[in-house]
């Protein structure tokens, strides 16, 4: 990592320092001294973009749907309602109430196919593939047990990660600052469904008696970046954001779930 400049102070000769130039003893060195109109009106721009898109999501679902065929049945998937994946299924019988424990396998990397002529390292895929588990396994840890084998009680989670790519940061952040960038990029939003220059990622999982091996549940999706500045200091911001929500709807969706069955017909 490079050393900060220095942020003012005094150097050994004794002359007064202003970022990371010298500046002659006895004077005051002003930023807006060296700002022209183009650089004012920038930090303008920008000042209001932070303003604009403070409160916007993350992440955003996609619109077109993909599957990899990692689950073992995608003909009773239907199509997701408002704050759920794109696909989903819940078995109308299924009693969420019975388990208390999950078996949850490792995130597997099972990727779909790309046109991408940029091919993500195996080794980074693996590293986010462990992300997301640890994201899973955090939250889905504070109402289960996390066990290795089946039993009565015990549900079966299988989870793959089919999509990750990341978001070009200079980009990203000048499709927000930019006039011009910013019509680019919601026109793109309006071509194709999904802003240029974010990230994106995709999952598939389903829930299934550890015992019977019925499945219980299952989902698809695949989320892309929304245009906000969470995302503009690292490329995978994106996908990390997907990864929490995803952990956040799988136990708040578990707990709904546990609930209904609960509750006396």
């Amino acid at each position: 990592m490079l050393p900060a400049p220095p942020r003012g102070g005094v150097d050994p000769a004794g002359r007064a320092m202003v970022g990371s130039a010298a500046a002659p003893a006895g004077t005051t060195q002003r930023m807006s001294d060296t700002r022209g109109p183009e650089t004012a009106r920038r930090l303008t721009a920008l000042a209001l973009a932070c303003a604009l898109f403070a409160a916007c999501h993350t992440t955003e679902r996609e619109d077109e749907v993909h599957t990899s065929g990692f689950l073992y049945d995608y003909s009773r998937l239907v199509p997701g309602g408002e704050g759920q994946a794109q696909l989903v299924y819940i078995d109308p019988q299924a009693d969420f109430s019975a388990y208390d424990a999950i078996q949850f396998e490792r995130v597997q990397v099972w990727m779909l196919p790309s046109d991408s002529p940029v091919a993500i390292d195996p080794a980074e895929m693996q590293r986010l593939a462990d992300a997301l588990d640890l994201a899973l396994r955090s939250r889905l840890s504070e109402d289960y047990r996390l066990v290795d084998a089946p039993g009565p009680g015990v549900l079966r989670l299988r989870v793959a990660l089919t999509e990750a790519s990341q978001s070009s940061v200079p980009l990203d952040i000048a499709s927000m600052i930019i006039p011009i960038g910013t019509i680019a990029t919601w026109g793109s939003k309006l071509a194709t469904g999904t802003h240029s220059f974010v990230g994106r990622a995709g999952i598939e999982g389903e829930f299934s008696d550890s015992r019977t091996g019925k499945v219980l549940a299952a989902a698809v999706d695949r989320r892309v970046g929304g245009k906000d500045f969470s995302g503009s200091t690292d490329s995978w911001n994106d996908v990390y954001a997907a990864f929490d929500l995803w952990a956040d709807r799988t136990i708040s969706r578990l707990r709904e779930l546990r609930n209904s069955s609960e509750a006396p017909p």
